[in-house]
């Protein structure tokens, strides 16, 4: 019975090693013509865990100059995140390591 517990307990420790080690960071930037006033206020990615919309984690970007924002989260496998600008929303899927890169068009 002790060596079933050591298995199980070395099993449980190899699984959160890998777990912790697979996390990888995702970088988002969104950028449009000068035009369109990006900030923190108005552009931002929502990120829910559970996908029951209970508790989403809000991501607020940092500046990365000409009228871009630079958005990143930590992943373990991909996901759906909700890019928000102004009163819109975007699904877009996620991968570990993305390099994403999206350019709002201003209204017609």
């Amino acid at each position: 019975m002790q060596q079933i517990t050591r298995l199980f307990f070395l099993l449980v420790l190899t699984a959160g090693f890998q777990a912790v080690f697979a996390q990888q960071t995702t970088k988002i930037t969104v950028s449009a013509p000068e035009t369109m006033a990006l900030t923190d206020k108005n552009v931002y990615i929502t990120a829910d865990a559970t996908y029951l919309g209970v508790n989403p984690d809000t991501i607020r970007p940092k500046t990365a100059g000409n009228n871009a924002l630079e958005m990143q989260l930590t992943l373990v496998q991909p996901r759906m995140v909700q890019l928000h600008y102004a009163n819109r929303s975007l699904n877009v899927y996620t991968e570990p390591a993305d390099n994403l890169q999206i350019t709002l068009a201003p209204d017609s």
